[in-house]
């Protein structure tokens, strides 16, 4: 994940009326913002869906005891975390595909799946949305997974809100959309169209 800059980042979370202790990021890629969350976080869990990623990010994290590393597809990981977190989380998204990852995938953009549990949550999580920079680039230079590019061209600060949907204010800062979100009465009575 790009620039993850702690004290921004801070600043953006520090606003909000519950203050989330978990932190959920997909893509684990070099772990460097894993390990700076967890240093603000009580816990994190950061999932990839890349063998490789996931072992060297195991051994580089292992001093961490407070980082719950994740192998698997975040399309599918994410929805059960949000389940099972009974608590705010801030969700840190990798929005765009990374090409010559050679990762085969049911879904090559994961994003939207993402979204749809998330907003079926109850709490005032955020939600950053990372790489705004890529939101509808479709000149990776290489061949893309057959719906990433139509994917990409649908990608912006409005169509995550709209996705979300209980988004009480987004805005862009350090190449991410920050959606704070409201927080729905118990139980849960929220349906999805």
């Amino acid at each position: 994940m790009s620039g993850y800059d702690t004290e921004k980042i801070q600043s953006l979370i520090g606003g909000h009326m519950d203050r989330p202790m978990v932190a959920v990021e997909t893509g684990i890629l070099l772990g460097d913002t894993t390990r700076k969350m967890s240093g603000m976080f009580r816990h994190v869990i950061s999932i990839d869906i890349a063998t490789g990623i996931v072992e060297a990010a195991t051994t580089a994290l292992a001093d961490l005891k407070n980082v719950e590393l994740i192998l698997g597809d975040s399309a599918q990981v994410v929805p059960e975390l949000a389940k099972s977190i009974h608590e705010p989380v801030l969700w840190y998204l990798d929005a765009h595909w990374f090409p010559g990852a050679n990762i085969s995938r049911e879904n090559p953009f994961p994003l939207w799946d993402e979204l749809d549990a998330i907003a079926a949550r109850t709490y005032p999580d955020i939600v950053m949305v990372d790489d705004v920079h890529a939101f509808g680039r479709d000149d990776w230079g290489c061949d893309h997974p057959a719906g990433v590019v139509e994917r990409w061209g649908e990608l912006s600060e409005e169509a995550i809100v709209t996705r979300l949907g209980r988004v009480v204010k987004s805005l862009i800062a350090m190449d991410k959309v920050v959606c704070y979100l409201d927080d729905l009465p118990q139980p849960h009575n929220h349906i999805r169209e």
